[in-house]
């Protein structure tokens, strides 16, 4: 029973009071002796003893609470018992074996049971009903001590809800004293502890907003008073490693964002350890090897995520720090971000000290060297030199079988030169020498006559005769190997024979000469007849019009080089049947001279080369015939293979992409949607290659195609047709089935479209359902922010076609996001809860939300929340009342009530309401104590 719970009619008054509360506290007096007198054996015999004692000094103290208040020399001894009492289960916990570990930054205590946590309950409630007894120095903070302390007992039993009231109160008892009484060290680093302990215990019971806001206001606290010999700095950067990891396991689980709230976190945590490394003296050795050890797991935590991030700057800035500590994994990551930032010499250096180590694996070494080498797909950045360099390191530190692999890497990103050289190095062939190494001989020998192959193929006749000569290094001089030596010859031949074809040279010649005069004089016209009346000569070679394209882009007749690419393009023409006497291209010789897709890719790129020859529609009807021969004859067959035909590939989706958003920009959104759609299909057959971004591109075409659509309907006027809204709405079906996997690699920009534009297109079909599905695919992704969410929830609320379930959705979300920032907008929260309240009305729902508003209010220094904002919440939660009790709810209501005053004395201005308030909730205590009465009475 609560002191408001007993009517005045029922206290005892004068003498008779003071007889009651000294009897009372003799009671409570005797039931403390009891339990001090209680041996570890007893509560082994008996599992009863100690709720007995539990529940009978609940009600002591329920009898004692209508006896206030009490005397100065009764209050002094109400303090004395809650001591004993505290300390007798302080002996009984003790009792038990306790755990020793390591400097934590924490006090270590035993698991205690309920039982024993409720007698330090009681304790507790004892002291904050004593009050303030004279003689006593700084009681309040004394009280706050102890509810602190059973505040962690509950946490570590798993009850939350009675750890944060705990909490809570230590923070009204915080909030009642002066300033100055809470300057000292204790006191303060009480109020930070209190701080992490709210957090901890919130981000337990899966509150995270509000474990971010009380985490924020320890480091605040910190910030004011860094005292290093306390350990607040490794138990703020403790308490964030805990969090970053904590998310990062469940992104891990669930296929979440790319770590950016995780890093954060991580971030939070590494500048508390260097903050807290700095202040420590020399003779804190203990706490600074606690620290570094912290910030080392932070710094490789973070690492690690911003490589998936494609950060390696920060990469670099994390690895620098922990390279003394350098294994496998650090030394991988510091590769990869020494690439990542153009830094080869550096990354070259990390490879060598790998390899001198043999960490790793001979396709990983294979890999690296690559990368060390080429950049970004294979464009030379270190030359030859460091090429032979790196491959004499492997060849002596690993052996032949991984400079087979490196080899063969080196000839997949097609560098003959470097092949070549490498592979004629005396160093690597004598590797490759003696008895033992057949094998590898053989697999060396076949990776270069491949590389030859494909370069013969290619009629690239240099590089390949090259590399047929290095082949035969690696053919043993027996009998055996004469057929592989005779076939290198031959090739070696028919290499030279091509670099000497005199007359086609010739025919060449006399070709140009004649064109060229009339590119020198800008006689285009006559330029593109003669390009146009090649193919009728009977001497005519495809190659005279690839020619004469590129004399033409050198003279800058760009209409002549686009008419000699045409001509050749409608060499390809599939209406001509390959086999028939009229196709000029009928010999597989001369079929290889450029391929069809190197025709369409220069055509584009001439028609885009200057903007007074640049025709939108033409660079349409292009690609979407590179699409159309694609789905004819096959992706390798068109593209190419390997990593040839990805980037070929993926040039052809790029220009899809950028001409689509040239076209938006210039409001051509018709093009836009017609060049995004051919996009789409490039983008779906880059999948195919296990391309990473494809899916993600993919993702966006059809999210900015759809938004292309509704827009042109908005601002174009152009009403859509039930077939143009169903297109719609099938382009932004298939955007919704990629979403949950962009997580990582699309902006939150583009989600937000796709949210926003879905629930537009679904309001127009009237189909609300939709509308909240929606939203709850855009607020489970992690890179949603609260400004998307409250422009959406807003709109829901207030828009033309109102949607109550999915605005309260939107802004329960944007309230959670709003309160798990460091320093979170107050006044956007007042906005949200204002709207919540608006659309909970007297629903069941209504009381949460004034609920959550009071837990968020607590603690807050003055100003930082509006304070208009919360008095209107305690007024009008006050308000609510009124209907309830007027209909007989007298539960609830009396429930609206006590919330509208906790509400109410959290803000400053409102001492008159707080004084009419408590009146009315004790005349309500009053009649319910008397209607049990008369229930009482009417049983007997």
């Amino acid at each position: 029973m609560r002191i408001s719970e007993v009517s005045p009619e029922t206290k005892p008054s004068g003498l008779n009071l003071l007889d009651l509360q000294t009897s009372l506290l003799s009671e409570i007096e005797a039931s403390i002796q009891e339990i001090e007198s209680i041996s570890p054996s007893d509560l082994t015999s008996s599992n009863t003893l100690l709720p007995e004692f539990s529940s009978k000094l609940r009600k002591l103290l329920s009898r004692l609470n209508s006896a206030l208040p009490l005397p100065e020399n009764q209050k002094l001894q109400a303090w004395k018992l809650s001591y004993r009492l505290w300390n007798a289960s302080v002996d009984l916990t003790n009792s038990r074996p306790v755990v020793a570990g390591k400097f934590s930054g924490q006090e270590l205590r035993p698991k205690s049971d309920e039982e024993q946590a409720k007698l330090r309950q009681i304790a507790t409630d004892i002291l904050v009903l004593a009050g303030n007894p004279s003689g006593i120095p700084s009681p309040t903070i004394k009280a706050a001590s102890f509810c602190y302390k059973t505040g962690l007992i509950w946490h570590d039993l798993k009850r939350y809800d009675l750890a944060a009231s705990c909490f809570e109160r230590v923070a009204d008892l915080a909030g009642k004293l002066v300033s100055g009484e809470f300057s000292g060290d204790e006191e303060q680093e009480l109020l930070f502890d209190l701080q992490i302990a709210r957090s901890a215990t919130a981000w337990d019971s899966s509150q995270k907003p509000l474990a971010l806001t009380f985490i924020a206001r320890a480091q605040n606290l910190l910030s004011q008073n860094p005292n290093p010999r306390s350990g607040g700095h490794y138990k703020l950067a403790n308490q964030f490693f805990k969090f970053g990891k904590s998310l990062l396991s469940n992104e891990n689980k669930t296929s979440g964002s790319r770590g950016s709230e995780p890093l954060k976190l991580l971030s939070d945590g590494l500048d508390l350890c260097e903050k807290g490394i700095s202040l420590c003296s020399t003779r804190e050795a203990l706490e600074i090897e606690a620290l570094k050890s912290l910030r080392s797991k932070c710094l490789k935590f973070m690492a690690a995520v911003h490589l998936q991030r494609e950060e390696y700057e920060s990469v670099m800035k994390c690895v620098r720090v922990v390279y003394d500590k350098a294994d496998s994994g650090v030394a991988y990551m510091a590769l990869k971000g020494w690439l990542g930032l153009g830094e080869r010499e550096k990354a070259e250096r990390e490879l060598i000290k790998a390899l001198e180590n043999r960490w790793w694996s001979n396709e990983l070494v294979a890999e690296a060297v690559s990368e060390v080498v080429y950049g970004g797909g294979g464009e030379v950045v270190h030359g030859e030199e460091v090429a032979t360099r790196l491959c004499m390191t492997v060849a002596d530190r690993m052996g032949a079988g991984a400079m087979v692999r490196v080899v063969e890497r080196l000839c997949t990103v097609g560098r003959g030169e470097t092949v070549g050289t490498v592979a004629g190095e005396e160093r690597v062939v004598a590797v490759f020498a003696g008895k033992g190494r057949e094998k590898e001989r053989t697999a060396m020998h076949a990776v270069l006559w491949n590389c030859a192959a494909e370069y013969f193929r290619a009629k690239n006749y240099r590089k390949s005769s090259e590399i047929f000569d290095k082949c035969m290094l690696y053919i043993a001089y027996d009998m055996e190997s004469r057929v592989l030596r005779a076939k290198c010859l031959r090739a070696l031949c028919l290499c030279h024979l091509a670099l000497c074809l005199y007359d086609q040279a010739d025919e060449y010649i006399s070709e140009a000469q004649k064109f060229k005069i009339y590119l020198q004089k800008q006689d285009q016209a006559q330029a593109i007849s003669q390009v146009q009346s090649m193919p009728q000569c009977p001497d005519f070679d495809p190659e005279f019009l690839t020619l004469a394209a590129h004399e033409a882009t050198a003279c800058q007749a760009i209409p002549v080089a686009i008419a000699s690419l045409s001509s050749l393009l409608s060499l390809y023409s599939p209406e001509t049947s390959l086999s028939s006497p009229e196709n000029p291209l009928n010999s597989p010789e001369k079929l290889h001279t450029l391929p069809e897709v190197a025709v369409i890719r220069n055509l584009i790129t001439l028609h885009l080369k200057n903007s007074s020859t640049e025709n939108p529609r033409e660079i349409l009807l292009l690609l979407r015939r590179a699409n159309t021969r694609m789905n004819q004859i096959g992706l390798e067959r068109f593209f190419g293979k390997g990593s040839l035909g990805s980037r070929e590939l993926k040039w052809f989706a790029g220009i899809s992409w950028n001409s689509g958003m040239k076209a938006g920009k210039e409001r051509e959104y018709k093009e836009t949607a017609e060049f995004l759609e051919v996009g789409v299909a490039f983008y779906v057959a880059l999948e195919d290659g296990d391309e990473r971004e494809s899916k993600t591109m993919v993702c966006k075409c059809l999210i900015i195609g759809a938004a292309a659509a509704i827009t042109r309907e908005k601002i174009g006027g152009d009403k859509l047709h039930e077939s143009d809204i169903k297109k719609v709405a099938s382009l932004l079906e298939r955007a919704g089935k990629l979403l949950p996997s962009m997580s990582q690699s699309l902006g939150p920009d583009f989600f937000f479209l796709y949210t926003f534009n879905s629930y537009e297109l679904h309001g127009h079909l009237n189909d609300p359902k939709s509308q909240t599905q929606i939203l709850k695919t855009f607020i489970s992704s992690p890179i949603c922010n609260p400004n998307h969410l409250l422009h959406l929830g807003l709109n829901a609320c207030d828009g033309p076609r109102p949607n109550i379930e999915a605005a309260t959705l939107s802004l329960d979300s944007c309230l959670n996001s709003l309160l798990s920032c460091a320093s979170p907008d107050y006044h956007k929260v007042a906005l949200v809860f204002r709207k919540l309240a608006g659309i909970a009305g007297y629903e069941d729902g209504a009381l949460g939300v004034y609920e959550k508003a009071r837990q968020v209010i607590v603690g807050l220094k003055e100003g930082e929340y509006p304070s208009e904002e919360a008095k209107w919440l305690a007024i009008m939660a006050w308000n609510k009342a009124g209907p309830h009790l007027r209909f007989g709810r007298n539960g609830v209501g009396e429930r609206w009530m006590r919330l509208g005053l906790q509400i109410a004395m959290l803000v400053k201005g409102m001492e008159g309401y707080v004084g009419e308030m408590n009146k009315w909730v004790e005349q309500m205590e009053r009649a319910k104590v008397e209607d049990q009465r008369e229930e009482r009475e009417s049983r007997l």
